[in-house]
């Protein structure tokens, strides 16, 4: 069996003074999402790496695929949940290696998908919702029909992970099976966009009116984290210092449309705040607080 490999990794990581834990997990297809050239991928929590690395090696008669990042980047990688594999060892993989007690705390917390964390990730997907469906929205009204579809479909696909994040789950790899049964009306829309009979454009059209009504009307279910954070400090800030802590809260996300949309709805103000030297800032409106 494959687990008879798991003490000579678990050793080879305990000879590195840098690596700060690991989590394991087999890349067949009951347990990763993607296929995998690979017999076991290894998650590494090691402190020397900027940003990721992948390493692939032979341990015995096995095959195995090292990703490395590090510790403090796991909250931006739950966030973003740009890598598969990344995703799948931290939803699905089991603990090999803590020697601190750090991982096994921080790999249940993920596991519970905190309000906290549930927040930002619903912030970034409404994020790409909104430039989606604006882009479509532009894409359309000039012609170009097939970028405009393409532009819709990503746009429902961030639906689909709201949907997933509403009803307490971590959006998977296999989305529309997920979210079938937690949101019907966004997978028959999806369904109703692939496979309708009627004009493409006609179809594009029933999506942009159903974000409009569903999605973009609740911006204070989906951006709680922003409006949250513009009461604090004050209550004014702008869009440099709104980056700068998202960059802190390890959240890779421009809020420029955002913002604009907050603006628009009625939810966020502009002011100037200053003399000589004023500076446009943005203020959650009273009537809210």
């Amino acid at each position: 069996m494959i687990q008879t490999i798991y003490p000579k990794l678990r050793k080879q990581l305990q000879g590195n003074p840098h690596v700060e834990g690991a989590i394991i997990l087999p890349a067949g297809l009951d347990s990763s999402s993607v296929p995998e050239p690979v017999d076991l991928i290894l998650l590494v929590f090691h402190e020397k790496v900027n940003g990721r690395s992948v390493l692939s090696y032979m341990t015995e008669i096995w095959k195995v695929k090292e990703l490395r990042i590090p510790l403090q980047g796991l909250t931006a990688e739950v966030i973003a949940g740009e890598r598969q594999d990344v995703i799948d060892c931290l939803l699905k993989g089991e603990v090999l290696y803590d020697p601190e007690n750090k991982l096994v705390k921080l790999h249940e917390r993920l596991l519970s998908f905190p309000r906290e964390l549930k927040c930002k990730k619903m912030c970034l997907e409404f994020a790409a919702l909104l430039k989606c469906h604006l882009e479509s929205k532009l894409l359309l009204k000039e012609g170009h029909l097939l970028d405009a579809y393409l532009a819709i479909q990503k746009s429902l696909l961030h639906w689909a992970r709201l949907a997933a994040i509403e009803s307490g789950e971590y959006p998977r790899f296999r989305l529309w099976p997920q979210v079938k049964p937690i949101n019907p009306a966004v997978y028959k829309l999806y369904r109703e966009l692939a496979t309708g009979e009627e004009p493409l454009e006609q179809r594009m059209r029933l999506v942009l009116l159903a974000e409009e009504y569903a999605v973009l009307t609740k911006p204070e279910q989906y951006c709680e984290y922003l409006l949250e954070l513009l009461t604090t400090e004050g209550g004014n800030w702008s869009l440099r210092e709104i980056h700068r802590r998202l960059e802190r809260d390890q959240i890779s996300l421009d809020v420029t449309q955002v913002m604009e949309e907050l603006v628009r709805r009625a939810w966020v103000e502009e002011v100037v705040v200053g003399g000589f030297h004023a500076e446009q800032k943005y203020r959650l409106i009273r009537k809210h607080r």
